[in-house]
């Protein structure tokens, strides 16, 4: 019993040859769809923190109309 492989393969492990220039090609394609997914989950990222924001700015701003009685927009027009 002699593996001239080195290896062990399963019968479903292809092995697809792939001229240089096509390789590139599909990394170049496959690193543009990273990004468009990184860049998608910071923007959702950025969408959440803005939100939050957005909510501690009006509990804030109802706080203080509490407090003082002046609407929220009289407050920033002061």
């Amino acid at each position: 019993m002699n593996q001239a492989s080195g290896g062990k393969r399963s019968s479903g492990d292809n092995v697809v040859m792939v001229d240089p220039l096509e390789a590139k090609r599909i990394a170049a394609q496959q690193m543009q769809e990273i990004r468009a997914r990184e860049k998608m989950k910071r923007r959702r990222q950025a969408e959440a923190i803005n939100g939050a924001l957005a909510m501690i700015g009006l509990t804030v701003g109802l706080v203080v109309e509490g407090q003082t009685g002046k609407g929220i927009l009289a407050q920033m027009l002061v």
